[in-house]
């Protein structure tokens, strides 16, 4: 699930609290059939990995340490070949013995991506994945978290700017409007209604579908 919306009107706050990090002032969070405010930390920490939009550490750890640290959560025992594996999917194996604080900001966010993986959860909850990561990056990221949620049945849950980038990875988006109001949708229906969109987003903006690929015209 894709989330939008202009800056300041909630997204990252709605992301926190679905992680337990921050107490909503009504309702409830329930994972499992259980609130997730009467779970312990590192309960959570087993079933929810939440990448915030800015991350740093000036803790010397290096690259492999860095995610092999991610593996606390479910208290497992991981082995060498696990974590190069993790590493190498996203293209940093040559960078393991590196320092974290080393790295350009892109590379650090894909550190962060395969710490995700390392931590194994069940939800991701994504603040900006994409950011620091060239066009290149941001596409062969989210389509190896595309892999993962779809081969496991797990749950992606991310907010991002770029529309193209949402309707091409969102099975489902929600829009938090100017006055704080939140629209929840199928993406086909953006295109069922053309209208839909202008109204939520308040501004001049058409989806249009060229072949398998969608392109928003302003």
């Amino acid at each position: 699930m894709g989330i939008v919306g202009k800056n300041g009107i909630g997204k990252t706050t709605l992301l926190r609290v679905i992680a337990g990090i921050l107490k909503p002032f009504e309702g409830e969070v329930i994972l499992d059939g259980k609130n997730i405010f009467e779970m312990r930390s590192i309960e959570r920490a087993r079933r929810i990995c939440f990448l915030p939009q800015f991350y740093e550490s000036e803790v010397p750890f290096t690259v492999y340490e860095m995610v092999e640290l991610a593996s606390y959560p479910g208290r497992r025992r991981v082995d060498g070949k696990e974590i190069e594996k993790i590493l190498e999917k996203f293209g940093l194996l040559h960078y393991k013995d590196k320092k974290f604080s080393e790295l350009s900001g892109g590379e650090k966010q894909k550190v962060l991506l395969a710490r995700c993986f390392m931590q194994n959860p069940v939800i991701f909850l994504l603040d900006e994945p994409s950011l620091h990561l060239d066009f290149e990056n941001s596409l062969f990221i989210f389509e190896i978290l595309k892999k993962e949620v779809k081969q496991k049945n797990k749950i992606l849950i991310f907010v991002l700017h770029d529309l193209n980038l949402i309707f091409k990875f969102a099975d489902k988006i929600l829009f938090f409007k100017k006055d704080g109001e939140t629209v929840f949708v199928d993406k086909e229906e953006i295109f069922s209604d053309k209208k839909l969109l202008r109204d939520i987003l308040n501004i001049q903006i058409e989806p249009v579908k060229i072949k398998d690929k969608i392109v928003f015209t302003y």
